[in-house]
């Protein structure tokens, strides 16, 4: 429980350094607002209302998909291919989060629409400095039982796809995870935790 607490507060931390006022780069499923707020595009709320994640929701609190409230996501604007490119994140809350776990949706503009990067189970999003074919790094933070993972998410093929193996910080114990991971092809990655990741 004591790592747990220090991961919220380093979390915390992190998002506060300088540097955030101009573009945040960390999220986390305890979040309560965002640096860069931005209202959520209807043709984003209408693909959310068909993620099979969220699709359970809405019927238990009498909804139907096209009533999805805007209210259950925080939504920012960020730079994964650069800064003139407004793209997205979009975090669950409200009943779309767990304890210690939100999804996390990333989308980038397209001529007409918004198109769906990443849609990822997890505790925290960083976006990281390092690049892949021109867009950001991703890593996904975990907790479970008191153990922490990461997971580095690289863009490739149109859209983010984890790395080779997930691994955990060193003061951290490995640990086995069942990580799924959405993207444009859904897919699902078991693995073991290692410090020699990707």
């Amino acid at each position: 429980m004591r790592r747990l607490s220090s991961l919220r507060r380093l979390l915390a931390l992190r998002k506060s350094l300088p540097g955030s006022t101009t573009s945040q780069r960390l999220f986390s499923a305890t979040d309560e607002s965002v640096n860069h707020p931005v209202p959520l595009p209807p043709s984003v709320l209408a693909a959310l209302s068909r993620d099979p994640d969220i699709g359970t929701i809405p019927k238990a609190d009498s909804l139907t998909p096209d009533k999805l409230p805007a209210s259950w996501f925080l939504v920012s604007e960020i730079h994964l291919g650069g800064p003139a490119e407004r793209d997205l994140v979009v975090i669950g809350v409200g009943p779309v989060r767990g304890a210690n776990v939100t999804t996390f949706w990333l989308f980038r503009p397209t001529n007409t629409d918004y198109e769906r990067l990443l849609n990822a189970p997890a505790l925290g999003l960083e976006i990281k400095r390092s690049r892949t074919n021109g867009y950001r790094n991703i890593e996904l933070t975990s907790a479970a039982a008191g153990r922490v993972s990461t997971l580095q998410c690289k863009f490739r093929g149109g859209s983010y796809q984890p790395g080779k193996t997930p691994h955990a910080p060193v003061h951290y114990p490995p640990y086995a995870a069942l990580i799924c991971f959405r993207t444009n092809a859904r897919s699902c990655l078991t693995a073991s935790s290692s410090p020699s990741g990707e």
